[in-house]
């Protein structure tokens, strides 16, 4: 008997059996909505300091800790990035369009500040910085036209 070269050839054999189990993802998706929950309540911490709470010069907060220093910094980075008015003072929107920046400049006597980071020190301009949450913004215009 003879048997063709095609037949004894082995080539891709299925094995049998069961297929793999599917890949289950819900730990790594569970594990990334924990770490997006813990990034937004601090973000919310930081910001807590400084929106809605008026103005508030740079030199009455004398020390940031991590994360209100990077909310700090993108706040000034917004607000440093508009053009001035007249009178020095930028105002902008955050980038979520949650928040109003009012940077004013700093009075003549005191121009400079250094502030304490956990990373070291921070010299800036001692800038008055108001950052109004646009929900009470509106909120308060209606409370005028009444």
């Amino acid at each position: 008997m003879v048997v063709p070269v095609r037949l004894r050839t082995h080539g891709a054999v299925s094995r049998a059996g069961r297929p793999p189990p599917a890949l289950d993802f819900a730990d790594g998706r569970a594990w990334l909505a924990a770490r997006r929950r813990r990034e937004r309540a601090q973000v919310d911490a930081a910001l807590g300091r400084f929106a809605g709470r008026g103005p508030v010069r740079l030199s009455d907060l004398a020390t940031v800790d991590a994360g209100e220093l990077e909310q700090l910094l993108a706040l000034l980075d917004e607000a440093l990035g508009s053009p001035r008015d007249e009178e020095g003072t930028r105002r902008t929107r955050t980038a979520d369009g949650r928040l109003e920046v009012i940077l004013r400049p700093p009075a003549g006597e005191r121009p400079w500040v250094v502030l304490g980071t956990p990373s070291g020190s921070l010299r800036c301009r001692d800038y008055l910085l108001e950052v109004v949450p646009l929900a009470i913004r509106i909120d308060r215009a209606g409370e005028a036209g009444r």
